[in-house]
């Protein structure tokens, strides 16, 4: 399974997900809410790996609908990889909001 997160969010979700989620409130994302609109909630009567089948639809959805503000990011993506993956969407971001697009 995997988390999505914005491309300019600084936090892992995998490893600060507080931090990460306050981050994404304060910004007006609402990234988990957007998320539970399209994919089920563990609440509901349906096996894990079915829910965990559609979420990861649901992220790769959010990310084909807005590829300049969601990015996924794995499970288990440890805080090194985590910062790589930053750099590379945060500057891919502030090309887009440059251009007046966002």
């Amino acid at each position: 399974m995997s988390f999505i997160t914005t491309l300019d969010n600084p936090y892992n979700p995998a490893t600060h997900f507080d931090e990460w989620y306050n981050y994404d409130t304060a910004k007006g994302y609402d990234s988990c809410g957007k998320l539970a609109r399209l994919a089920p909630s563990e609440n509901d009567a349906l096996p894990e790996s079915y829910t965990d089948s559609l979420t990861e639809i649901a992220i790769d959805s959010l990310i084909d609908l807005f590829p300049n503000i969601f990015t996924k990011v794995p499970t288990n993506c440890s805080d090194e990889e985590f910062s790589k993956l930053y750099k590379e969407n945060y500057s891919k971001f502030k090309r887009f909001v440059k251009v007046g697009a966002y």
